[in-house]
């Protein structure tokens, strides 16, 4: 009979900063468990919080089979793209003094055919529309096209506006 082998939950090995990140793959599929992908990336990210400056911490990933999003049992739909918070306000001739309202930021995947995107409240989105983004600085980019809609966002692909 062979016998299991049980791994320590804590190595005591230091590793010094300059080495590489340990990559965490979480692979998913169609109607997964909503928890069952963000109980890791919430366990990878408190553990890299408590490394910084000591080792090197954990690059977290998720890992699907197709070029779609995956919509969980729950509903959830992860949507690819490395989000970022910003503001964004529309500008132009027949627009009043708008007020900044609340934005992310996707990067593009190239892997998934998946281009930079903005998720926006509804009603947002116009053709052509020019809209001003403030995250680190301020740029002005111009809406395409819709790449999804949900309730209460509009998710959009953009161009910079010179």
């Amino acid at each position: 009979m062979s016998r299991a082998r049980i791994l320590p939950l804590v190595r005591r090995r230091t590793r010094s900063a300059d080495r590489e990140a340990r990559r965490i793959s979480v692979v998913t599929f169609p109607d997964v468990e909503v928890l069952d992908v963000t109980g890791p990336l919430e366990v990878f990210a408190q553990a890299a919080g408590f490394l910084r400056g000591r080792a090197a911490g954990y690059t977290v990933e998720i890992l699907t089979s197709g070029a779609r999003p995956i919509v969980c049992s729950s509903g959830v739909k992860l949507i690819p793209g490395l989000p970022s918070a910003l503001a964004v306000r529309p500008t132009g001739l027949n627009v009043q003094q708008e007020s900044w309202a609340p934005a992310l930021a996707l990067g593009a995947v190239p892997a998934l055919n998946s281009p930079a995107s903005l998720v926006l409240a509804s009603g947002l989105y116009k053709p052509k529309r020019v809209i001003e983004l403030h995250a680190e600085k301020a740029s002005r980019v111009r809406l395409t096209e819709v790449l999804e809609r949900g309730a209460d966002f509009e998710r959009v692909a953009y161009e910079p506006v010179p």
